[in-house]
Formats: structure tokens, sequence, C-alpha cells
């Protein structure tokens, strides 16, 4: 079955349904991808620093790089992020505050 929804049913989906302190974070992603496409920004890169404006996601991919890689499979689907690699995951590699190095 489809159905078509707008992008502000789908965020008062995300965050006022049941009731409003409530975040259905699933539809929230699902919002929050359709945007990303939408501006076609799937592609850009950030610079993210242990200690800049994004250290959380600098933690969250020093945690990820962690795991194991049966955890890693568990997230989003493969068209979503790199394809998995059945080597042990190597810790991410962070450029240091002085270079201008991308990611990847």
């Amino acid at each position: 079955m489809t159905t078509q929804v707008e992008l502000q049913q789908m965020l008062e989906l995300a965050l006022a349904t049941p009731e409003a302190s409530v975040v259905n974070f699933n539809v929230l992603r699902s919002f929050l991808l359709e945007i990303i496409k939408h501006i076609e920004v799937q592609q850009k890169l950030i610079t993210v620093t242990e200690d800049g404006d994004h250290k959380s996601v600098y933690e969250a991919i020093r945690d990820a790089a962690s795991l194991p890689q049966s955890r890693l499979s568990e997230g989003p689907s493969p068209t979503e992020v790199e394809p998995a690699t059945t080597e042990k995951p190597s810790p991410p590699r962070i450029p240091s505050t002085s270079s201008k190095q991308s990611l990847g």
C-alpha cells in the first residue's frame, strides 16, 4: 500500500503523536532524510573534530567504529550508508584541526 503525506504532516507525526512530549525518531529521521534529498545535500561533507561544533558527531563516529560489524549492519539500509566491509572496522580518519582534509 502506498500513500502520500505532506512534510508538515510528517513532522507533526514525528513530534506531536501521540502526545506533544513524545518524539517518534523513526518518522523524524525519515522527515530529515526527505529534506536532505530535496535540497540535494546528501553528499555534502562536514569537518568533524574532537573539540569542535560537532563533538557529538565525532564521538558517535568513534563509538560506531569500535562496534562489531554485525552491530553496524543493524543501522540504515545499505543504500543510505557506505557499504560494510568484512574487515574489522578501523577507527575513523578524523582530520587534525590544522588540516583541511575531508573525511573519506
